[in-house]
């Protein structure tokens, strides 16, 4: 399961959708709040954290700080509409990078740098 954190909702819901149609579960939450209560106080363990960077209550950076501690073999893809700020983001082996808006291959492939076992081959175009 990829935990979501966006806070645009139809960012949020197409990239849900995009994930669902590369066969992958995900859970959206639109605030850093709710990803810390869902982690720290209800115990979801996620395989995978897409954090949008600019998030309206925490950046994605420090929400990924924050979760480290819980979840520290979690890899994180950072997604941004401002790629220029953020580029030394897709240098570091740690995590992945994401620049917005990005299409169904985009996501996939950076989900399966991330989670190679478990992405499926990618949609085929109808």
């Amino acid at each position: 399961m990829i935990l979501v954190v966006e806070d645009d909702p139809l960012v949020a819901g197409i990239t849900c959708r995009m994930l669902q149609e590369a066969g992958l579960e995900s859970r959206h939450v639109g605030t850093a709040r709710e990803a810390i209560v869902l982690v720290e106080t209800k115990g979801f363990l996620p395989e995978l954290l897409l954090l949008d960077i600019r998030l309206p209550d925490m950046t994605g950076l420090r929400l990924a700080g924050r979760l480290a501690s819980r979840l520290p073999a979690v890899p994180v893809l950072f997604m941004t509409g401002y790629p220029e700020a953020y580029a030394e983001l897709a240098r570091d082996g740690r995590w992945g990078f994401l620049a917005k808006p990005f299409q169904y291959a985009q996501l996939t492939a950076a989900v399966r740098r991330l989670l190679p076992q478990r992405t499926s081959t990618p949609r085929t175009a109808s």
